[in-house]
């Protein structure tokens, strides 16, 4: 859209801007973009696009519980992940100095609170 603008006009300025949300968004192990005639055009990436499609959303999940349908197995593993986001966004805060170890934990478990309350 900034190309069609005239914002954009310099291929490298054009790649960096392109690359910027497909390297955000793990995009680049699906598509590859090019400049043509003035305009961007994205595509899928001729290798990695079958291998990938091959490979995603499968994993294996081992349990000893012979008592659970696939989805009470597949549950607390969707629980975790949430629970590292969590974490990951409390990762995120400002930089806290707390002077002692008793306020380290006082600090995390507040955000810890607040990101349950959220």
């Amino acid at each position: 859209m900034r190309v069609e603008k005239g914002e954009l006009q310099e291929p490298e300025k054009i790649g960096v801007a392109a690359a910027t949300p497909l390297r955000r968004h793990h995009g680049h192990r699906y598509f590859a973009g090019e400049l043509r005639q003035g305009k961007f055009h994205f595509f899928e990436h001729s290798v990695n696009w079958a291998r990938e499609k091959a490979l995603e959303g499968e994993y294996v999940i081992q349990t000893e519980a012979r008592n659970l349908s696939p989805v009470e197995a597949v549950t607390p593993y969707q629980e975790l992940n949430d629970v590292e986001r969590g974490f990951s966004h409390l990762m995120e805060l400002r930089p806290v100095y707390p002077q002692s170890g008793a306020r380290l934990e006082a600090q995390v478990f507040v955000a810890g609170l607040a990101w349950l309350l959220d």
